[in-house]
């Protein structure tokens, strides 16, 4: 089993001032520059609910209806995205890290990846606790690793569980590989009132070892966008920043 070190422990990047920007850009952990052997798998690719505003009261339940109005257009513009941007990342990775990567059909399709709950992982439905958007986005093929059944939304992992860590752990083994990565793209409200309000793209990217350690984890957020709720493709703009964000993530975890 390789080891990896915990590089970076924190970085932050702030890239507008005074904090008043919701774009930013941090890094937890890392992967020693000296090892770049490790063989690495996408395992799932998740485009989830986009969370809805409840504050101030009166203007973001006007917002947040008007929002509703337009579920099937959401889901529809997740669906349309969710394998073109998971075929991004693997590729992405597979060139950053210069090491064998597996990710898309080429994993997904495989007997190691089929048989993943005959092998003692658990998988768990596509469904997450959330009543206006019940089901999860997921790149054709994933399976779902996350207990998301509970919660209305889906940062779970910003304090892993123990069923995670075991749960990935079996994943790495059954797969054969030395670490597994798993990402969530989404697009939240910052702010809604009467007449539109403000989202903005957001990536979160997971690493997790032989061992079930989450050994990385990568937060980015883009510069909020102005959005009407009747206006689907504003949403589908924040979306659409997926490609320069994720560039600019990767260039930081690969930096060394």
């Amino acid at each position: 089993m390789r080891r990896f070190v915990r590089v970076g422990t924190v970085m932050v990047v702030f890239l507008a001032c005074f904090g008043c920007s919701t774009k930013k850009l941090l890094i937890e952990g890392g992967i020693a520059p000296g090892d770049r052997t490790m063989q690495g798998a996408l395992v799932e690719f998740v485009m989830p609910e986009p969370r809805l505003p409840y504050m101030p009261l009166i203007p973001a339940g006007v917002y947040r209806n008007k929002i509703l109005d337009h579920k099937a257009e959401i889901r529809e513009a997740h669906l349309e995205r969710v394998n073109k941007f998971a075929d991004m990342l693997g590729k992405a990775i597979a060139e950053k890290s210069g090491t064998p990567f597996q990710y898309g059909p080429g994993l997904i399709q495989s007997a190691a990846y089929q048989e993943l709950a005959a092998k003692g992982v658990t998988v768990y439905p596509a469904i997450i606790g959330n009543k206006h958007f019940p089901d999860l986005v997921m790149a054709d093929g994933n399976l779902n690793f996350f207990d998301f059944s509970r919660v209305k939304q889906t940062n779970l992992l910003l304090n892993v569980p123990d069923y995670v860590s075991e749960n990935m752990a079996r994943v790495c083994g059954a797969l054969g590989v030395d670490y597994v990565a798993v990402c969530s793209v989404s697009a939240p409200t910052n702010s809604g009132s009467y007449n539109g309000g403000t989202r903005y793209l957001q990536i979160e990217l997971y690493f997790f070892d032989a061992t079930g350690k989450m050994f990385l984890r990568a937060f980015s957020t883009s510069e909020a966008l102005a959005h009407h709720p009747h206006r689907i493709n504003q949403y589908e703009m924040a979306l659409d920043l997926f490609e320069s964000h994720l560039s600019e993530m990767l260039m930081g975890i690969y930096k060394q």
